[in-house]
């Protein structure tokens, strides 16, 4: 019986040992995550036009934005989805460090502060390396929050180099009025 138990132990042992080899995770102080490499530096994006309490007046909203310590590459990310599926390989790529591309939002304002959101879209071209210029046509009237995030290639949120370090995403509030 004895020699039964300590077989088992010595067994027991080697699975453990096995599977904790296997499984290790990468380590964090490398830079390393379950998800890939995290930025470093957190890239930054930053809405240059509109103005936050700007007011534009017809139906297209020009956007400019700058980015700061962030590859523009369109041309690596995944099939997007629709308004009911999620984008082709959501969350299934591994992040490339400071490589993305860029999510615009718009939400109208409703009563008590509530936000609905009217559009959504990706940038497809940057004017130079860290700038894009771009519209958001076909806009009625009214109040609107207009947010830009930068995103990994699969359409899921960066993972930043720091937990405080500020999202990768701006927003600005704005006015649309007829012409």
């Amino acid at each position: 019986m004895t020699k039964l138990f300590g077989a088992g132990a010595i067994l027991f042992a080697c699975v453990v040992l096995t599977f904790a080899t296997v499984s290790k995770q990468p380590d964090k102080s490398e830079g390393q995550s379950c998800k890939g490499a995290v930025d470093n530096p957190t890239p930054q994006v930053r809405i240059t036009t509109p103005k936050d309490g700007a007011l534009v007046r017809g139906s297209s909203i020009p956007v400019e934005i700058e980015t700061k310590d962030f590859e523009f590459a369109y041309d690596k990310a995944t099939t997007p989805g629709t308004p009911t599926e999620p984008p082709e390989k959501y969350g299934l790529v591994p992040q490339e460090p400071n490589s993305g591309h860029v999510h615009v939002y718009l939400a109208r304002y409703l009563s008590q502060g509530q936000v609905k959101p009217e559009k959504f879209f990706m940038v497809k071209n940057f004017v130079m390396p860290n700038r894009a210029s771009f519209a958001v046509e076909d806009v009625e009237p009214g109040k609107y929050r207009l947010l830009v995030e930068l995103v990994q290639h699969d359409h899921t949120p960066r993972i930043k180099h720091h937990p405080r370090d500020w999202p990768s995403l701006d927003m600005v509030t704005i006015t649309v009025k007829k012409k």
